[in-house]
């Protein structure tokens, strides 16, 4: 932490739960954290009691560990450790390849088209992209993805190439992903 963030930050806040006014989630902002992680421990006398938090993408989790502080730590660490590999985990297998439509609207040349081609392309989470049709500035492309859609809909967002489209008056189907092309 830097004098700026040592200033906001006191002790008290870091047992109120993680949200995106939190100051903790505004200082790490400005390192461009993906996850914020906070650990609140108190002592005991012969052991210490562990509250943690995270957040990741909007969504706070939170777990508690106790025992020796070696220990309460390993256990806190693990459990985030092993929570964050099932959702972020690459898995390269036959089973787990599923097909996808995807919907990109605010394609308006050649340019922007190309663009998107060649970053789809490029995804490790991707094995395959096929056109099924360019029309009215809307790319609709048949994907065949090498991860789960969580971790692809994760990529996309951080690269920000990409912006998840929130349209409510779609109908919610899990096979068909909407986005647009960031200007």
């Amino acid at each position: 932490m830097d004098l700026q963030d040592q200033h906001h930050l006191r002790f008290a806040q870091s047992a109120l739960p993680i949200g995106e006014d939190s100051a903790f989630v505004q200082a790490s902002k400005r390192y461009g954290a993906d996850i914020i992680i906070l650990a609140n421990v108190v002592t005991q006398p012969n052991s210490v009691s562990i509250a943690w938090q995270w957040l990741k993408a909007g969504e706070l989790q939170r777990h508690e560990s106790e025992g020796e502080l070696a220990s309460a730590l390993s256990a806190g660490m693990n459990l985030i450790a092993d929570t964050l590999a099932g959702e972020l985990a690459i898995v390269d297998k036959q089973a787990s390849k599923r097909n996808y439509h995807m919907v990109i609207s605010d394609i308006k040349d050649f340019t922007d088209y190309s663009r998107v081609q060649s970053y789809l392309n490029g995804l490790r989470t991707m094995s395959q992209v096929d056109i099924v049709s360019l029309k009215d500035k809307q790319l609709d492309l048949q994907l065949r993805l090498t991860s789960g859609l969580t971790l692809f809909n994760q990529v996309i967002q951080s690269d920000g190439l990409l912006i998840k489209e929130r349209d409510q008056t779609r109908q919610p189907n899990t096979d068909i992903i909407y986005y647009r092309l960031r200007p």
